[in-house]
């Protein structure tokens, strides 16, 4: 093959492939006013637009945040959409680029550990098997649909992604912090592994664990010697909880571990065992019989375990046991919620990854092993990009009714508050409270410019 041919197929594919991404983002943006709108302008959802508008115009103060506050990445994120883009469509927007970074990680790390054509491949088959699993949710009409918190902010979704960026970066440069010349980096990456720790203590322990195991495998932890990255981690936590506690006096943030302390020393050790056993149970079968999909997933990411090496089935053990004692904590006895699915989010993407990285090991695909199997999987890609052109244009989206002409009530329910204020983008308020009347301080700016409530 001469020099000039290979450049026409490399501009050919590369055209395809940039075709392909705007396709991509064409299409989630109808997932994200369609299928997915009626989650991401949910109460939950918006406190990131609502939060980040109140920034920009000084009224922060007196805000009550999540556990996770989510400042960074999240916010900042959100902050540079809000500048640039409609306000209304600030949760649309916010999906259609973290799926679209989604993909141009994956391509930019395997285009430098492999090649631009693996990277390319890899994109197309993370790609295709995302849809395919979004269409089967459809098809169920699944509540919550599968893999929702893929296009949301403030779900540990960006945070967890964000870490994949920075062992990303680990692994294509494993000399990055022991070259005398890249002290900054090291000190960079501790810097944001920080911010990461005041924002989003979960996709901080999930990176903290992943990276470990990372040093771990390459035979690295001797580099740092006597315990020294331990150390590291501890101090970041130890700065990270003294921050915190000076954002508390800004801002109100329940206190998890206190939580989580009252609620596990109540009990005696059988009781815990036992509701940690009912409730492992109901969850699963909450799972199998509302997110049947996702149920499958969960049992494909089982089956991609049994085929990886020794090092990468530990860590895949090891990341579901920690998925679900997270699940078990937060779910039972911290913040009680019968799913919280999005806990389980991380684990369900990254058996996602290493399970197409392992099917191309085991079946060598380049491209795919005969002509027929070629044709059928490019026409199932092409009939689910119809089905979602076609489907997208029928299925009615739910926006809030929201009057901007007359005030809306003074006291609503949770799951009001913040689409009122959302809609009228800021022009009407209005104060969340429980089925009883008392104020319910959750997650809300309504309080931070009142001293009191009188229901």
């Amino acid at each position: 093959m001469t020099v000039q041919n290979s450049r026409k197929i490399w501009k050919s594919e590369s055209i395809r492939f940039i075709l392909f991404l705007i396709l991509s983002t064409f299409i989630s943006f109808l997932l994200c006013e369609t299928f997915y709108f009626s989650f991401l302008y949910s109460a939950d959802n918006l406190f990131l637009p609502v939060f980040i508008q109140d920034m920009f115009r000084g009224e922060w103060q007196g805000w009550i945040l999540p556990p996770s506050p989510y400042f960074f990445p999240d916010g900042i994120v959100m902050g540079i959409l809000y500048l640039c883009f409609p306000f209304l469509y600030l949760p649309t927007v916010y999906g259609v680029f973290q799926f679209l970074t989604f993909q141009l990680g994956i391509y930019i790390f395997w285009k430098f550990r492999r090649d631009s054509y693996y990277a390319r491949k890899y994109v197309y088959q993370v790609t295709l098997f995302l849809w395919f699993f979004i269409i089967l949710s459809i098809f169920f009409d699944e509540s919550p649909k599968i893999l929702h918190t893929l296009f949301a902010s403030a779900h540990h979704s960006t945070g967890f992604l964000f870490i994949l960026f920075l062992l990303g970066v680990r692994i294509l440069f494993p000399n990055l912090f022991f070259d005398t010349k890249s002290k900054l980096m090291l000190a960079l990456f501790v810097i944001l592994f920080f911010f990461l720790y005041i924002s989003d203590r979960l996709a901080f322990s999930i990176g903290g664990v992943f990276y470990l195991m990372i040093l771990q495998e390459k035979n690295q932890l001797s580099r740092f010697p006597n315990n020294r990255i331990l150390y590291i981690f501890f101090l970041i936590v130890f700065f990270g909880e003294l921050t915190l506690f000076y954002i508390q006096q800004l801002f109100s943030i329940p206190k998890s571990f206190f939580i989580l302390q009252q609620k596990i020393f109540s009990l005696d050790l059988f009781q815990i065992l036992s509701l940690s056993i009912h409730y492992l149970y109901d969850f699963f079968k909450v799972m199998f019989y509302k997110t049947p999909t996702l149920f499958f997933l969960l049992g494909l990411s089982f089956l991609a375990i049994v085929f990886q090496g020794s090092n990468k089935r530990k860590l895949s053990i090891l990341f579901f046991s920690f998925s679900l004692l997270v699940t078990l904590l937060i779910g039972r006895f911290t913040y009680e919620n019968p799913f919280p699915i999005r806990y389980f989010f991380p684990f369900l993407i990254y058996s996602l990854l290493t399970g197409i990285i392992q099917l191309n090991q085991l079946s060598d695909w380049s491209y795919f092993p005969s002509k027929k199997i070629q044709i059928l999987l490019t026409s199932c890609l092409k009939i689910s990009i119809l089905i979602f052109l076609v489907f997208s244009f029928y299925v009615k989206t739910e926006r809030f009714d929201v009057s901007l002409k007359l005030p809306p009530p003074k006291e609503v329910d949770y799951e009001r508050e913040k689409p009122i204020r959302f809609w009228s983008e800021g022009k009407w308020e209005s104060i969340p409270v429980t089925e009883t009347g008392e104020p319910y301080k959750w997650i809300t700016g309504a309080f931070r410019l009142r001293s009191s409530h009188t229901p």
